[in-house]
């Protein structure tokens, strides 16, 4: 009868273990749960950052080719200016 109780608290034993252990595993879910939507809304955070700025710089970018290309309509329209020729690597928009 004595072995049969201490089975019985031994397994009592195991039991509250394991529930304070699922309870630990419970509450590391619940922190890693906030921990990758915490990434994922700092991910998207800096996508649309970095999405503002390569707007931005193809923006400054057409700009700097328009007047590039205005300067060089003057200097060969009032001047004997001679530009060369080159090869533009601009890509069409997507």
């Amino acid at each position: 009868m004595n072995q049969i109780s201490n089975s019985i608290t031994q397994i009592e034993k195991a039991l509250e273990e394991q529930a304070r252990n699922t309870e630990k595993i419970r509450e590391i879910d619940r922190t890693l749960a906030l921990h990758i939507q915490e990434y994922v809304n700092r991910k998207d955070v800096i996508q649309m950052l970095l999405g503002q700025l390569n707007e931005k710089i193809d923006h400054k970018f057409k700009r700097v080719l328009f007047y590039t290309r205005d300067i060089q309509r003057f200097l060969q329209r009032d001047t004997d200016f001679k530009i060369r020729e080159y090869e533009e690597t601009t890509q069409p928009d997507e």
